[in-house]
């Protein structure tokens, strides 16, 4: 397990995916993590999540197949998922392809806010305060509630939404931005993690969508730019582009896709089993 002073500082050295937030997918999923140089894996009842992305020397994947099979001799797992910054990799053909997409990213030195967008901070900050607040409570628990009600959601994409509070209770590196309507009502909020030395990442944005302020994510995320630009991170990873609407506004922003995305998976076992919870995590 990662618990060295040593592998946890080289991790937060080199972190540039959630995915290496061990803190968070802990949080979230309720696993056991291991690090095995340069790579980040994640263990329970049978199913290994391996994080094929090397904390050094991102395109070199050279060991990651011997990694990867200690990996699963160790665990003696049943199945294994794995994430991969390219595809396909000799070796690893009997592997079956899942999904695919990208990671965004915005250089915090160089970015620029076009006028449109600066329009709508601007309305914002009118109708809406922004607080920055490392605790998690009823309001929030209240507005995620109401947040999958109303959106259309996938199932797994509803589990980790769901765990969202267990991760930030226990993080050290998470924090919530509030926007607060001119009553005091949350209305949005968003999930940010300072886990890495030249990253801070968007993980998480929540909102109510009858009680909504246009504008409202746009003036939490150039709040979420100023931590970034105080706490001297160079970049802000954005997530995955997932669907159309929210790649616009990660490229409204300056987003730009980064490193791509390869989900895959494999049984190992030909024996039927039946899998935890946790095989909704990726």
């Amino acid at each position: 397990m990662i618990t060295a002073a040593k592998y946890s500082n080289f991790i937060y050295n080199n972190a540039y995916i959630p995915e290496h937030i061990y803190t968070y997918v802990q949080g979230i999923s309720d696993v056991d993590a291991y690090f095995s140089m340069p790579y980040v894996c994640y263990f329970k009842e049978g199913l290994l999540i391996f994080v094929g992305y090397p904390l050094k020397d991102i395109y070199n994947l050279s060991s990651l197949k011997v990694i990867l099979n200690e990996a699963i001799s160790k665990t003696k797992c049943d199945r294994v998922k794995i994430i991969l910054p390219l595809w396909p990799i000799e070796g690893l053909s009997n592997y079956k392809l899942i999904s695919k997409d990208e990671y965004y990213r915005l250089d915090l030195n160089s970015f620029t806010i076009k006028s449109k967008t600066r329009n709508m901070i601007n309305r914002a900050s009118r109708d809406m305060a922004v607080e920055r607040t490392r605790s998690i409570s009823s309001e929030h628990r209240d507005l995620i509630e109401r947040f999958l009600d109303e959106k259309k959601i996938d199932e797994e994409t509803k589990w980790i939404i769901k765990n969202i509070v267990s991760y930030v209770a226990q993080s050290d590196s998470a924090w919530i931005l509030n926007g607060r309507d001119a009553k005091g009502r949350l209305i949005v909020f968003d999930i940010i993690d300072l886990f890495s030395k030249d990253y801070i990442f968007y993980m998480f944005n929540i909102r109510s969508l009858d009680k909504y302020i246009p504008g409202a994510s746009d003036l939490l995320f150039y709040e979420l730019i100023k931590m970034g630009i105080e706490n001297k991170k160079k970049y802000i990873n954005l997530g995955l582009g997932i669907n159309k609407g929210v790649s616009f506004f990660k490229e409204k922003w300056g987003g730009r896709p980064f490193i791509s995305y390869y989900l895959l998976e494999k049984e190992i076992k030909t024996k039927i089993n039946i899998f935890s919870i946790i095989d909704r995590f990726i």
